[in-house]
């Protein structure tokens, strides 16, 4: 092992550098001067390499190797120490997204230019949708992390599968600023969730979250700005997987314009979960496909870039989680499988007669299909 590599080295800022190379943990060191944490500040700032956008579509960067953490927790890293840099930031991250209270991170580039620190002033209300499906601790885990960006937004959650009346609010945030709704017995699928949530917000501004990603420390205010002080409709951003299959931390970055992006190719140039949206412009086009359990998303984003200003911004606001069991990994569901590589197929035909003038949208298959039996707590 390359211990060398993973040692610490303090900073003036009270962090504590690990991996990379020399020069990586040298701009590390550069940006923990330039940033203000502020206080409370992140329990972890990670590092991916410097790399500019893509245009046309989602690419993958080289694995983190390098973060930086306050030096009272250096020894959970160093307690976390596998055999490559990379392992051991896996390791680390991975640690933290599982402990009972979320954790606070951000996520800078190496070499990257640190933008001056903006206050936002008069920002309109945005509220939260979050779909979910699991436990009750998990429910509480994600809206803890919406707080640690978000103090004084509204939260709605949709907990799928649950009856209403089996769901007591009370449990996860005292006072009214947390909505939790039960939409089941049976399982509906995040869409019809989303669409129902987003329907009955009572703010200008929504954020899309899945509950068992994280928003970075500085998601809510980075995103809000970018939206309001632009005439764009739906704004998003880069992500860091977590992924617990591959065992390692790699970024995602999107196109900035991606109108422009989807005009040229057709591929998957924003993920929903890392956006903040306009309400009515989300309603306007027709919202999302309640009637589908996956793959709404990317019909969503195709429809939308018609007649919207969608775009990303090149930071990393998002941390998302791949997993087993999770909608895009199981056999039936998951990147890959027969039903959901027909329907990207189709969607895209679909797109391009658009484009082209030889099918309306309204009539072709990127038309939003609406769920029309009632949930209730009879299952029906």
């Amino acid at each position: 092992m390359n211990r060398g590599a993973l040692r610490g080295s303090p900073t003036a800022a009270g962090f504590v550098v690990f991996g990379g190379t020399p020069a990586e943990s040298a701009s590390a060191l550069s940006t923990l001067e330039e940033l203000e944490l502020g206080d409370p500040g992140p329990e972890m700032i990670l590092f991916p390499q410097k790399e500019p956008p893509p245009v046309r579509t989602a690419a993958e960067g080289t694995q983190v190797t390098c973060c930086a953490v306050p030096a009272e927790y250096a020894p959970r890293i160093e307690a976390a120490r596998c055999g490559s840099p990379a392992g051991t930031v896996y390791a680390a991250v991975a640690g933290m997204l599982a402990a009972v209270r979320p954790p606070r991170l951000l996520v800078r580039e190496l070499d990257g230019l640190e933008e001056p620190p903006f206050r936002p002033v008069d920002q309109p209300k945005a509220t939260w949708i979050l779909p979910h499906l699991g436990s009750e601790s998990e429910l509480a885990w994600a809206i803890a992390a919406i707080r640690h960006t978000s103090e004084a937004d509204p939260i709605s959650a949709g907990w799928d599968g649950r009856s209403p009346g089996s769901v007591n609010p009370s449990r996860f945030e005292a006072g009214g600023s947390v909505r939790v709704a039960g939409y089941g017995p049976r399982v509906v699928g995040p869409y019809f969730i989303r669409e129902d949530l987003v329907r009955a917000a009572s703010s200008p501004l929504v954020f899309f979250e899945d509950s068992d990603d994280l928003p970075t420390f500085d998601r809510a205010p980075m995103l809000r700005h970018a939206l309001t002080q632009s005439d764009h409709d739906i704004v998003g951003s880069h992500y860091l997987r977590v992924d617990d299959l591959a065992k390692e931390v790699r970024p995602v970055r999107f196109p900035l314009d991606v109108n422009a992006a989807l005009a040229s190719s057709p591929g998957h140039a924003q993920l929903l979960p890392t956006t903040i949206a306009r309400k009515q412009s989300v309603l306007r086009v027709g919202g999302f496909s309640t009637a589908l359990h996956f793959g709404a998303d990317t019909q969503f984003l195709l429809r939308a870039s018609f007649s919207l200003r969608l775009a990303n911004v090149d930071r990393f606001l998002y941390i998302k989680r791949r997993h087993e069991n999770s909608l895009t990994t199981r056999p039936e569901t998951g990147f890959g499988s027969p039903e959901r590589t027909r329907l990207d197929a189709l969607w895209k035909a679909a797109f391009h007669d658009v484009k082209l003038g030889k099918l309306d949208l309204l009539d072709s298959p990127l038309a939003a299909s609406k769920r029309t039996e009632p949930v209730g707590d009879d299952g029906s």
